[in-house]
């Protein structure tokens, strides 16, 4: 990385020191940093690891955006890594790409965790009359997800009234469909 020499006259005593080096972390210093010079070169080494980071992304699976805080590790070259999944509310986990631990190298590491948002379908029967609620269905879908209500026969009913929509694409909102 960097070279550095000193002279002077045999028997002068002289001090090396590490250098802050941009980029790199010191991790080993000679046993010896203090010399008295003799008519022999002497070598003095300084040994640096390039520091790099591990970055952990959290992201909707659909609409590629970020759904929780990033966490960056800071390190150097050889130094190992762990990173994990998050419990994300309203979310599952799909699948990541990346190395979720390992070994530094010199280049960044990032990793992405997707999920995906999930939402609830509510399905009501009512009774139009008393706008009593005689039967209900509710289920978790995803983001994206299509879903199709069924009308129901009730013993003593007649059905008056469907919803606008009896298929409908999952979003972020929960979705009640009613039936009367």
């Amino acid at each position: 990385l960097d070279t550095e020499s000193q002279s002077g006259p045999v028997g002068e005593k002289v001090t090396t020191k590490a250098k802050n080096i941009s980029g790199y972390t010191l991790v080993k210093k000679p046993e010896q940093e203090n010399f008295t010079l003799t008519e022999s070169l002497q070598t003095v080494n300084y040994y640096y690891a390039k520091n790099t980071t591990v970055t952990a992304k959290y992201v909707d699976e659909v609409t590629n955006e970020e759904i929780a805080e990033r966490v960056t590790i800071s390190g150097k070259f050889g130094d190992s890594y762990k990173t994990c999944k998050k419990t994300i509310e309203d979310y599952d986990f799909t699948k990541v790409e990346g190395n979720v631990e390992g070994i530094m190298k010199g280049d960044p590491i990032n990793i992405t965790y997707y999920y995906r948002h999930k939402s609830k379908v509510t399905v009501n029967y009512i009774d139009k009359d008393t706008n009593e609620i005689i039967d209900k269905e509710q289920e978790s879908f995803h983001e994206g997800d299509t879903y199709t209500s069924e009308e129901r026969k009730y013993e003593d009913y007649k059905l008056i009234e469907k919803p606008e929509k009896e298929t409908v694409t999952i979003g972020k909102e929960d979705i009640t469909l009613n039936y009367y």
